[in-house]
């Protein structure tokens, strides 16, 4: 388009001026309108530049010319300039364009067009600059309630939820985030979410996600039921860097032994403290792993090991082309990281001795009387000592009459101690080798992990059905045994 100075809108007549041709004709009459497409006022803000739509309607278009000016004191410090259309029959679309002052003020912009026989034709359009108004905020959407710091009593693997809410725990750190490796280094484009959940759980799940800015992972629970699931955190590609067991339980009580230990009322994981109810059954453990199992109520076989977790849980449908529960044997499978990355897997790897590890490379040191990033327990509470429940027999591994008695009805060992009772269930374990379910037939046996081992050598409290003898009480067995066994945690205040 063609630019001559210029501004506003209005709408002007023009009818024409002619001159005589040689020979005495006369020349056709030029006609001439100037009209803006709309003669409203038009507001600008301070500084703003706006076009304003206006037509010339003409004869002959040849030889126009354009002119635009401001009206008042404050003409000048208006910028203004036309921009010609091409015409089409009768008509010329044009657009004068103008940029406010950066002031308020109020005045009328006029736009003129001449012709080359000296018509001329004006439109005029009124114009104010103002501030605009500041429009009220948006109001802040309702945040809800404000979530509750799992880890404010201090980080861990594992966290007690009692209530529906919301929640967030630090995921900066492995477990405790004591020892060297343990930070973890957030990124954007990490992501939280949960991996499986106990039946009836996962839907109360309704949001978990990572602030990596924060360095939290926050979920919402609602309503609450009781049970259990796993967060994890994966890396870009979906891979599992970490993982925490969120265990849904009233708040466990606590029960002092003789020998001065504080322990909680219920085994990891149960739901419940009451004797006879599977409520009461807890997840297992293999040694110096923090990542838990879920069990069952019949034993199984080799063929059917993990058919009661598989039945009893949900998994997340975003991992479940990558992880199940199972059983994995080998070398290539028996690393830290690799239990790590898949905490569903019961890892079994059978050494040149005979005796199974879920490491190749077995390590002494993942529990201790000093809690580890890899305890399963929740803050507070550690992997029990070696001499936990030394008071519960006597020299001969018997139980003693009023301190320590056996339930062939219910399937368990209640604890007495001045007055207050513990129960301990017989849930069995899972086996070493294939991860199934043994221990839960008649003859129905409890074993719980302490937090000791030297070499092949473990400390770990047995109970079972009371025979003749008495003897099948070990509160403080370090037989020969295997860290690939799924046992039972029973935790300890530390």
């Amino acid at each position: 388009m063609k630019k001559t100075g210029f501004m506003v809108s209005c709408l002007l007549l023009l009818c024409g001026c002619h001159d005589r041709k040689e020979g005495g004709v006369e020349p056709p009459v030029r006609q001439l309108e100037v009209a803006f497409a709309d003669a409203s006022e038009v507001e600008f803000a301070p500084g703003e530049q706006r076009s304003i739509p206006f037509t010339v309607r003409s004869t002959e278009f040849a030889g126009l010319e354009f002119a635009a000016a401001a009206a008042g004191e404050d003409a000048s410090q208006w910028k203004l300039s036309v921009e010609q259309g091409k015409a089409e029959a009768a008509s010329m679309p044009c657009v004068l364009k103008a940029q406010a002052p950066e002031k308020e003020v109020k005045t009328r912009l006029t736009v003129t067009v001449t012709a080359p026989e000296g018509l001329r034709r004006e439109a005029s359009i009124a114009v104010r600059v103002v501030e605009p108004a500041v429009p009220d905020p948006e109001p802040e959407p309702d945040p809800g309630p404000a979530a509750e710091e799992l880890s404010a009593a201090g980080r861990a693997n594992c966290y007690i939820i009692s209530a529906a809410g919301r929640y967030m725990f630090d995921a900066t750190v492995c477990g405790n985030g004591s020892g060297d490796g343990a930070s973890i280094a957030l990124t954007d484009d990490m992501r939280a979410d949960w991996l499986w959940a106990t039946t009836g759980v996962e839907a109360t799940l309704g949001e978990v996600r990572l602030d990596a800015a924060r360095g939290r992972i926050y979920l919402t629970v609602e309503p609450f039921v009781a049970g259990n699931a796993l967060v994890v955190l994966t890396d870009a590609q979906g891979a599992i860097l970490w993982s925490w067991h969120l265990w849904f339980t009233e708040q466990p009580a606590t029960v002092t032994y003789a020998n001065g230990r504080v322990m909680q009322d219920r085994n990891l994981g149960a739901t419940s403290a009451t004797p006879g109810e599977t409520t009461a059954y807890g997840l297992y453990y293999q040694w110096g792993r923090k990542e838990p199992f879920c069990g069952g109520v019949t034993t199984e076989s080799s063929a059917e090991s993990m058919a009661q977790a598989r039945a009893g849980t949900t998994v997340n449908p975003a991992f479940a082309e990558a992880h199940a529960w199972q059983q994995a044997s080998g070398a290539e499978f028996s690393t830290l990281e690799y239990a790590a990355a898949h905490p569903m897997t019961f890892l079994s790897n059978k050494g040149t001795t005979g005796t199974y590890d879920w490491l190749a490379s077995p390590r002494d040191d993942l529990w201790g009387t000093q809690k580890s990033i890899y305890d399963p327990c929740p803050p507070g509470y550690r992997v029990p000592d070696r001499d936990t429940w030394d008071d519960f027999a006597d020299e001969a591994d018997r139980y003693i009459e009023g301190v320590s008695t056996w339930d062939g009805t219910l399937y368990g060992m209640t604890y007495t101690h001045e007055g207050t009772k513990d129960w301990y269930p017989a849930q069995g374990y899972r086996n070493r080798d294939q991860g199934n379910l043994v221990g839960l037939a008649t003859t129905r046996t409890g074993h719980y992990w302490s937090n000791y081992r030297s070499g092949r050598t473990f400390s770990h409290f047995y109970i079972s059905k009371r025979l003749s003898t008495g003897k099948l009480l070990q509160p403080q067995s370090t037989d020969k045994s295997d860290a690939a066994y799924g046992y039972n945690v029973r935790c300890q205040r530390e």
